[in-house]
This record gives structure tokens, sequence and C-alpha cells, in this order.
């Protein structure tokens, strides 16, 4: 037993080292090809978030010129029209239309700072010639009333209050333009700011298209230090969006229309703004643009599309300062969080001018890895299943085999006492015998010794040479159909000789059917089997309060169903199953203190299968119960 418990716990120490020997380079290698999965994913981001910028910044520059594609007159409420009659301007349709998203209302300011717009006509007009419904005007009003207030805030434009004659026509919408400063046509000097003072007269107060212009100077400063930033801020350099060169100004004659530009105000909104220079005047010609409507239209819309948007986040500024946080669920103020390097990748691009001002972000998250991903993931499982599901079964198989080995050491040991004991006890009786030593009644005494220990080393030639021929798919047996009446009788005949020479006692007990039931079996495997389980019986109850093997067969389910019970301790300490193993005998002082090679049961068994039968074995109160169950003969 020692020698098997050191040979497994080598067997152990050898096969751990195999495994981790394994193991290690196999965990490397998948390891290694993670980081290659995680560094293509990188670049898979990579590429999609400048994909996206490039669309982006596309659409975007599609939509600005589509913006200068408006003519300078179409700024006005009317524009001349080849008939006789007037028409309007398609600038003023409402609510507004525009194909740059988040677009407010359109203006116009003049050179002293005089705010008209194409959502309502310039000069004393009777609004009811308008051909509007009264909800259309208060709404024009009220917008432009919004559009002159943030102008006005922002000192691009300065407040007027509308003309006496159209308040009349509509005086409950000329409280509002007075309050948040609306348009008026009359000439400048008779214009009259809400504190009482002229328009212009502090000259440290400058409005009009000399603020657009202090605009569009800090928009070229920002813009220059900001593209001289590094664009890509994980691993490597990012590819600079290719420019394509600004419009330049339109020359129509004597008028001359600049490009527009974008530029962001103090109040937040967003603008674009051109001039337009008309015989020596000079106009300012834009819209005002919503920032959340805006960011949502051009930047927002497109990403959610994104496959990138699962899990990333797109930061977006204005001149280096963030305007909005963008994830897959939508649109969100940014909350002035730090935006970490080592979430994933995170690259910056800058769009390309009049929107150079603009430069996403790009935070990735948890990357997706895709089918490559979940298949490694698979691969890898497989790998470890088979790698330690291999070992353990290398380790059992060999495990098992020491076992065997130590099994038959002690098979042979236990076979060789068996043997030597009646030899050297009918050796012995032999020789007394011949020597005439002893008189005729001991001499019948060591006849019936004699024959016992013949009887003995049969039984166990025959479980020896049964297990060996199992073993070799050898021997096979000879049914055939007998009366089960008659087996009982063998069986009865040959066990109460073994109980009487163990000095037990035997109760056979046959129920009513049985011995007319035909079985198909071989006639000495049957008595063999019976055998061998009354002297187990005999062998495991030694020193019971009950010297007493019971046999009784019964005919149940269609089976013929033979049970041996003993009174002893019954088993303890192993489960049923392994009693059947061959060789095997229970570890305990009780069970060793008991002469046996650990055959007999494995004998029954396999001849009991080989009859088409089954075997099993329950503990009883007290000793324990074996049974076989042999099928009838149809």
């Amino acid at each position: 037993m020692r020698l098997a418990i050191e040979n497994k716990t080598r067997l152990r120490w050898l096969l751990a080292a195999l495994f981790l020997a394994l193991a290690v380079p196999t965990a490397a290698l998948i390891l290694q090809a993670f980081d290659q999965l995680r560094l293509d994913a990188v670049r898979r981001y990579e590429a999609d978030a400048r994909a996206y910028v490039r669309n982006v910044d596309a659409g975007l520059r599609r939509a600005i010129a589509d913006q200068d594609a408006i003519a300078r007159a179409e700024f006005e409420f009317w524009v001349d029209s080849v008939g006789a009659e007037r028409a309007r301007s398609p600038l003023s349709a409402f609510p507004v239309m525009s194909s740059l998203g988040g677009v407010v209302a359109y203006f116009q300011v003049a050179g002293d700072g005089m705010l008209s717009s194409p959502l309502w006509p310039a000069g004393d007009v009777d609004i009811r010639a308008l051909d509007m419904g009264e909800a259309e005007r208060d709404a024009r009003l009220a917008l432009l009333g919004r559009v002159a207030s943030v102008l006005a805030d922002n000192r691009l434009a300065v407040r007027r209050l509308v003309p006496e004659a159209q308040a009349a026509a509509s005086a409950n919408v000329l409280d509002e333009i007075v309050v948040t400063g609306a348009l008026r046509a009359r000439a400048p000097e008779d214009a009259v700011a809400e504190d009482g003072s002229e328009p212009g007269d502090s000259p440290s107060s400058a409005v009009g298209p000399a603020v657009f212009d202090e605009l569009s100077a800090s928009a070229v400063a920002s813009a220059g230090g900001g593209q001289a930033e590094t664009t890509a801020l994980f691993s490597e350099q990012a590819e600079s969006l290719v420019e394509e060169p600004s419009p330049g100004p339109v020359n129509t004659f004597a008028e001359t229309v600049e490009p527009f530009r974008f530029n962001r105000l103090a109040s937040g909104q967003f603008v674009i703004h051109r001039n337009v220079f008309d015989s020596g005047m000079r106009l300012v010609q834009g819209a005002l643009i919503d920032d959340s409507r805006f960011v949502d239209t051009a930047f927002g819309e497109a990403f959610g599309a994104e496959r990138m948007s699962s899990g990333g986040r797109l930061l977006v500024s204005f001149a280096d300062r963030p305007v909005a946080e963008i994830r897959g669920s939508g649109v969100f103020a940014y909350d002035g969080t730090a935006w970490p390097a080592d979430r994933g990748a995170t690259i910056r691009e800058r769009l390309s001018p009049p929107f150079a001002d603009f430069s996403l972000e790009f935070a990735a998250g948890e990357l997706p890895g895709g089918p490559a991903y979940s298949l490694m993931v698979w691969l890898s499982a497989i790998v470890v299943a088979v790698l330690c599901g291999g070992f353990l079964l290398i380790y059992r198989v060999l495990a098992g085999q020491i076992e065997l080995a130590r099994r038959q050491e002690e098979f042979v040991s236990s076979v060789s006492h068996e043997l030597k004991t009646p030899l050297t006890s009918i050796r012995m009786y032999g020789e007394m015998l011949m020597s005439g030593w002893a008189d005729e009644a001991k001499r019948q005494s060591y006849y019936r010794y004699i024959l016992d220990e013949g009887e003995r080393l049969t039984r166990l030639i025959d479980n020896v040479l049964r297990i060996a021929g199992s073993s070799r798919a050898e021997a096979p047996l000879e049914i055939e159909a007998m009366p089960a009446g008659e087996l009982l009788d063998l069986v009865r005949a040959r066990s109460a000789k073994q109980a009487e020479a163990a000095g037990y006692a035997l109760d056979f007990e046959v129920a009513d059917g049985v011995p007319e039931a035909m079985l198909e079996v071989d006639k000495d495997a049957f008595v063999q089997i019976m055998i061998n389980l009354v002297d187990n019986a005999i062998k495991y109850s030694a020193g019971a309060a009950q010297a007493r093997v019971s046999i009784r067969a019964e005919i149940a389910d269609g089976a013929c169903v033979v049970r041996v019970r003993d009174f002893g301790p019954g088993i303890t300490g192993v489960k049923p199953a392994r009693l059947f193993e061959p060789f095997y005998r229970s570890g305990d002082e009780r069970t060793r203190s008991v002469q046996g090679t650990g055959i007999g049961l494995s004998v029954v068994r396999d001849l009991t299968r080989r009859m088409g039968g089954e075997v099993g074995v329950r503990n009883c109160e007290p000793g324990a119960e074996f049974s076989i169950r042999l099928p009838l003969r149809d």
C-alpha cells in the first residue's frame, strides 16, 4: 500500500511538471493572440473614427456650400421678380428650413448695427396685408425677438422698437418685441436704444459688423493654436484631414460676397456670417444656430449609426472648449470629468474650414472583439478544457493502473497463501495416514479434511481460471435450459456441506413456482456463483451473533431471483459497486483479518452477466444481502 501511495505521489509530480511545461507556453500564445485581437480592434476603431470624421466633414462642407449659394438679395423678405409684383424670399419660409442643422433664423446687419431678417419685411408694413395668420405673425415676431435679443446681448446688433403702425395692428405682439428687442425698418437716425442713448455713443461698445470682425479674429487665433496640437493621442500620430481650399469672395460687378464663416457666441449659440460689399456699403448676412440642435444633427445622429458608438464616447469641442459629449444613447452636456487616455483607443481629429475650430475626440472604452474574438474565446476554452481534462484522464488511467498493479500483487500474495495452507494440511494429514499413527476413527476424519481442503483448492483454482478467462474473452459458457428446482438442489447440497464445515446453519427457502421455472444457464457457472456467495457470507460474518446464512429463491418481474444473506456487520465505508471490481478488498482491519483473494465477487458478476442476468447488493439489519437475477426462458 505504501509503495502504491508513493508511486501515485511521484505520478502527480511528474504530470504536474509536464502540465506546466505545456500550459505556460500555451497560455502565453493565447494571451498574445488576445493582445493581437485587441490591437486589431483598436486599429478598426481608429479607422472607423477617421471615416466618421470624413463623413461629418463632407456633410458640413456640403451644407455650408448650400449656404454660400444663397443670393445676397434673399436675405430680404421681398425679392425682385421678373413680373411687376414682388415675391417672397425663399428664406422667409416659416418654420425656418435649412440644409445646415440647428438654424434658428437668418438675419442681416447693416453697417450701423441695424438688424433685419427675411422673416419680416423692412419698413412700415401693414401686417394685415402679409397674407399671414395671426398665430404665424405672432410666432415670427416672437422668433425675431429672440434673435434680436441674442444678437444685441452679443453686441452684434442694436435693439430697436417697432413702428407704432405695426404696434397698433398687433398689440399683443408689441410687448414681446419691446422686451426682447426686435426689428425696425425706420432710418437709423430715428433709432433710440433701450437705455435712451444713441447707438455708438460709447466708443468702447462697438456693435454690428465690427464685432463680427472680432469674432473672426478670435476664431483664427484659436484655430491656429489648436491645429498645432497633436491630433492623435493614442499610439500613433493621426492623419490630418485633407483640407480643400475655401472658396473666395464672389464678385458680381460692384457687389462682393464673401464665403460664410462659422463662430460661436459668448452666450453659447453658433452663428454663420459673411460680408457683403455693395457700392461701398457693407452688410453682414448670417444665421443664428442653436448649439444643441446643431451638435445633435451634425454629430450625434451620425455617431449613433456607427458601430463604434457601442461603448464608445465622443467629445465635441469648439476652440478647444468642450461643447457636448456624445454616447450611444444620445447627446449630453459635457460634465467636466477627465477624459482618460487609458480607457482604450483615444484619437483626436479636427474638421476642415470653416469648421476648423471643431475638434472631435474619441474614447473607445470596451472595444467589441468581433467574430474573431468570440472564436478565440471558444478555442481558448476548448484548449484549456482539453489540456486539463486530458491530464486528469491520464492521471486517472495511470493511477488506476498503479492501483491495479497493487491489487495484483496482493492477489498473488493471497493466492500463494490460499494455496499453501490447504496443501500443507493435505501433506501433513497424508503423512500421518501413511505412517499409521491414526486409528480407524481418526483416519475417516483425516480423509474428510483432505477432501474438504481439496474442494477448497478446486474452488480457488476455478475462480482464478474464470477471472483469467474473462479477461481474455475465453472459456465460453455452455448455456442450456434447466429447471430452477434442479439447479437449486445442486446448490443446496454443496452449500449445506460448505456451511456445516464452517459451523454455520443454512436456511434454504424456495418460493412457489420456482422449481418449475426454466432458466437458460451454465450449470457449473451457476453452482460456482452460489458457492462464492455462500463462501463470502461465511467469511465476512465471522464472529457474528448469528452464525447463519440464508438462501431464498423467488420469482419477481419475469425473473428468478436468488438471494444470499449473512448476519454479520454488513457493508461499511465502501461503495457497494466497488465490491465487484477484480482484486478489490476493503482496507479496514476487520477485512484484512479475513483471508481471501478479492476475485470471488468479481467472478460472480462476470458469470451472471454472461448468462444475461444482473447482480446486486444491499445492507440489511443486520448483515448484507447479495442477489442474482436471471431471466426466465420464454
